[in-house]
């Protein structure tokens, strides 16, 4: 296991590698830079702007800038910010648990509701309960993230004053957040636990369970579910890519700091060092935990054996 760990630690850093000049060649095709975005702000001559591209470092080739990005990241350097000079990595993992947080409640929602509707959904299939619940499931799916965090805060915030609208202070702050971020991937959870559990509560291991006498809920859970997890693990993992991409807009709605925030605030000030290593960052999250899926299938069933043979 651990051999097996190592390696597929090994193959995440030239993929990452690939990604982070993959991403730094992108942003060499967006038209404009920093000095041009600083110049809506303050009026500067063309020396002085010629000037400010020198001290960046604008004014080398991009293959220059890109060998020196690329050394320097295999230094664990991101480079500075063009707008503070700070470190882009102090930066962002300064902002980086309050995402994670943002993520891990948005998920606990997400499973929460979802892995219990989909059960109910395939227990009582095609009856009215089901279509009730896969109801739930498609409209959550169809609410666009950022509209439902709009509705929260002005319901649920404004007119009832129940929670706080914005922030990121204390427990009640997290609640809307992880809601309107958690809700979709709840609708995907629910209507892949119940098509698993429909498969699996047809197939014969499980008709045996029930002839040799055993109540239908150890059936369900001790055989039925627990041979729906793998899929719904590898959702959960590939969700997480999900929850990254709307945590840039749900921190934004809700006023949060985090990775979207200052990414966000990055790419309108034109920052490209600090946007480069934010979804840099978001990329390397995602990788690692596909990591954790991966090596978490041969603890959910032991037929499965990782590449070493363990």
């Amino acid at each position: 296991m651990a051999l097996y760990v190592l390696k597929r630690i090994l193959l995440t850093i030239p993929v990452l590698f690939a990604t982070a000049l993959l991403i730094f060649f992108i942003f060499q095709l967006i038209p404009g830079d920093v000095v041009q975005a600083s110049m809506t702000q303050k009026l500067m001559t063309l020396e002085q702007q010629n000037q400010m591209r020198e001290a960046l470092g604008l004014n080398k080739p991009v293959i220059e800038r890109a060998g020196a990005y690329a050394i320097a990241l295999l230094q664990g350097d991101m480079g500075r910010s063009f707008r503070t000079g700070q470190p882009v990595l102090e930066m962002l993992m300064s902002q980086l648990p309050y995402t994670l947080i943002l993520i891990a409640a948005s998920m606990f929602v997400a499973v929460l509701i979802g892995i219990p509707l989909g059960l109910i959904a395939a227990l009582k299939r095609n009856s009215a309960v089901d279509s009730t619940a896969m109801t739930v499931a498609v409209l959550g799916a169809s609410i666009p993230q950022y509209w439902l965090g709009l509705v929260l805060i002005l319901v649920i915030a404004v007119d009832l004053k129940w929670l706080p609208a914005t922030g990121s202070e204390g427990f009640q702050t997290l609640i809307l957040p992880a809601i309107a971020l958690g809700i979709a991937e709840m609708a995907i959870i629910a209507r892949l636990t119940r098509s698993e559990m429909v498969e699996v509560l047809q197939s014969d291991y499980v008709r045996t369970a029930e002839a040799k006498g055993l109540g239908r809920w150890p059936v369900v859970m001790g055989h039925g579910f627990r041979n729906s997890l793998i899929p719904i693990v590898t959702m959960l993992g590939l969700q997480v890519g999900a929850l990254l991409g709307g945590a840039v807009v749900i921190e934004v709605v809700f006023a949060r700091p985090g990775l979207g925030t200052i990414v966000v605030q990055s790419i309108l000030k034109r920052d490209i060092p600090v946007i480069q290593g934010g979804i840099l960052l978001i990329a390397a999250i995602f990788v690692i935990v596909n990591l954790i899926v991966d090596v978490s299938y041969s603890f959910l069933d032991p037929r499965i054996r990782t590449g070493d043979g363990s």
